[in-house]
């Protein structure tokens, strides 16, 4: 019984050193924030005739990332005699995962316009995608999140690593929105994005719901408050083998609203 115990603790200790949740939060500029960006993309099945002739082919995709982060095709567009890419496209789309806009400190349907492109580097394969927002003529773009130079954290409760995912060796990323008042409390916290298991979802949001948060900017507590989005990733040491996050490798953090595989 004395063994299984010392066993039990020493399996604790090495949870404790072997898992961990890493955060950073953005100041997301008067509720708003720009085009939904890419966060969980699926390789399409690139066309056998491509690998023979190493072409370039644009597949244009044109439809909306809804709120709760997948994107709603209503047409594509391929070059004639291209319809198998726009084919292998449709066949993974329901598989990928977008960080949805944001407005008013709510995730919100957006239109957007995917385009993906099929190439042949160094006698390899290339799949590549990019994002954009329609904009009527002389509209500006919303602003993406900006630096938390004017926010900083003031008490947050440990986020635990959810138990059965541990065992599993199942690493995770949640993006969540903070709307706190002008105290700097909190009066919402919600997931709008994650990666590959909700199951870190309620130990995101449980954590931040008992937050505290600074205003360093004046103009925030005048606005009532701030709209703070949370990236929280789930880490292993060594990474997880039961599905690996690559934002917690150094390097590994997909930047921007381009992505690139192979």
């Amino acid at each position: 019984m004395a063994a299984a115990i010392r066993a039990m603790a020493g399996a604790l200790v090495f949870w404790s050193v072997a898992a961990a949740a890493q955060m950073s939060m953005t100041l997301v500029p008067e509720g708003k924030s720009r085009i939904a960006q890419p966060l969980v993309i699926v390789a399409p099945e690139y066309p056998v005739r491509a690998l023979r002739e190493k072409k370039h082919v644009e597949v244009r995709v044109d439809g909306k990332v809804t709120a709760e982060g997948r994107f709603v095709a209503s047409a594509y567009a391929a070059g004639e005699g291209e319809e198998s890419f726009a084919q292998a496209i449709r066949a993974v789309l329901a598989l990928w995962r977008f960080i949805p806009d944001v407005e008013g400190c709510k995730a919100k349907d957006a239109d957007a316009i995917l385009y993906v492109w099929f190439d042949m580097k160094d006698d390899r394969p290339s799949i590549s995608a990019t994002l954009e927002k329609p904009q009527a003529p002389g509209v500006k773009p919303a602003g993406d999140a900006a630096p938390n130079r004017s926010i900083r954290p003031k008490s947050m409760p440990a986020i635990d690593y959810p138990t059965n995912l541990w065992f599993r060796e199942i690493e995770g990323s949640v993006i969540a929105l903070v709307k706190t008042n002008a105290a700097g409390g909190v009066d919402d916290a919600s997931v709008i994005a994650f990666m590959p298991n909700d199951g870190f979802n309620e130990a995101v949001a449980s954590a931040l719901r008992q937050a505290k948060f600074d205003l360093l900017d004046p103009a925030l507590q005048a606005e009532g408050g701030a709209c703070i989005k949370m990236d929280v990733n789930f880490c292993l040491k060594g990474g997880g083998r039961g599905w690996a996050n690559p934002r917690c490798r150094q390097g590994g953090r997909v930047r921007g609203g381009a992505l690139e595989w192979y």
